[in-house]
């Protein structure tokens, strides 16, 4: 049985998700059935069941709470670790993740599951660190490993794909990141169909993709199924779907729908503190978006609010290598010049 909000499963009537049990949007607790299920299939099978349930936890959007469950077990085996590497790249623990990604891929046969989840796991918390170069680099070769391994079609493969999308268009190669994603979207549609997590993420790196060259239609296109899929299977404050919310925040900007962006916003804002905190990353990365809507409204007031809080925080909480920290000073300075004299004029920032 599975939450027909979270689609957590394990799930039974005497022990129901606390979305299926009527809790209201934002309190939804799932250690109780999560934490069940794990102590349940530990007796019966120590190994696989238990990893399964913390996996679904990490693929519906409960990082910490999986975190907590992998220390529950006291598990240190490869599977094991490599959840570990990338519950701590979803906590924003990029150093610990690549601490942890590296122990697993040394140790484990090309190819494997864990070795894919270390390495995808790795190249991620690079590009958060800024490293793009190594990130690009990395991501490239584990793309071309998975195909020497597993073959080109296969979904392990494709998602490798969609990360050397996301990476080129960090690098500001738009172009190539069109082609991967494009290229690796239809395969995965193929192969498991368009409302699967891996297919909903494949979506928004091809609207960022299109954003970037400019093909703003498409790129609102692309986000809008991500996002109806992120809404109809999974809700809309799962990590991924955050991301996507976000996305389509910057594309009404640019399509010159400022006043909706800005209508979007605060909900926004409030999810992410919510669901990361206000020092995650994506947290600030939400106040930097807030920012360039209100500019671009004509609302320089909550403009210069939500840029200098993004600057704020993200002084206090991330490394000055970190993109998203040279971001947030960017843009905040962006809008303190534009701003002064122009009274409400909109803005493009």
């Amino acid at each position: 049985m599975a939450c027909t909000r979270c689609r957590s499963t394990g799930i039974t009537a005497a022990d129901p998700c606390a979305h299926d049990a009527g809790e209201s949007r934002g309190g939804h607790n799932p250690l109780s059935h999560h934490r069940t299920n794990v102590l349940v299939t530990d007796a019966g099978d120590p190994g696989g069941a238990s990893l399964a349930s913390i996996r679904n936890m990490a693929d519906t959007g409960h990082s910490r709470s999986a975190l907590e469950l992998i220390d529950d077990t006291g598990r240190s085996d490869a599977p094991a670790l490599a959840m570990r590497a990338r519950l701590q790249y979803e906590m924003a623990d990029y150093q610990g993740a690549i601490r942890t990604a590296e122990r697993v891929i040394a140790a484990s046969d090309p190819g494997s599951e864990s070795w894919i989840i270390a390495s995808r796991s790795r190249n991620r918390a690079l590009l958060r660190m800024g490293k793009t170069a190594e990130a690009l680099s990395g991501s490239r070769r584990l793309y071309a490993d998975l195909v020497a391994h597993r073959g080109a079609d296969d979904a392990a493969t494709l998602s490798a794909e969609i990360d050397v999308a996301k990476v080129e268009l960090t690098a500001g190669l738009a172009a190539d990141s069109v082609r991967d994603a494009e290229a690796a979207l239809e395969g995965l549609l193929g192969k498991i169909g368009d409302r699967d997590p891996r297919a909903l993420i494949a979506y928004d790196r091809l609207a960022a993709a299109l954003a970037a060259s400019g093909r703003i239609p498409e790129a609102m296109a692309a986000a809008d199924r991500a996002m109806a899929g992120w809404r109809a299977g999974f809700g809309d404050e799962h990590p991924a779907a955050l991301a996507c919310r976000r996305r389509q925040i910057d594309l009404f900007v640019r399509a010159g729908r400022a006043v909706d962006a800005l209508n979007l916003v605060e909900d926004l804002v409030a999810d992410c503190r919510r669901v990361f905190g206000d020092r995650h990353p994506d947290s600030i990365a939400a106040l930097m978006t807030g920012a360039r809507a209100a500019a671009a409204a004509g609302a320089p007031d909550r403009a210069l609010g939500m840029a200098a809080r993004a600057r704020e925080v993200a002084r206090a909480a991330l490394r000055p290598e970190q993109p998203e920290r040279k971001a947030a000073d960017a843009i905040a300075e962006r809008i303190e010049k534009a701003i002064g004299g122009k009274g409400r004029t909109p803005i493009a920032v």
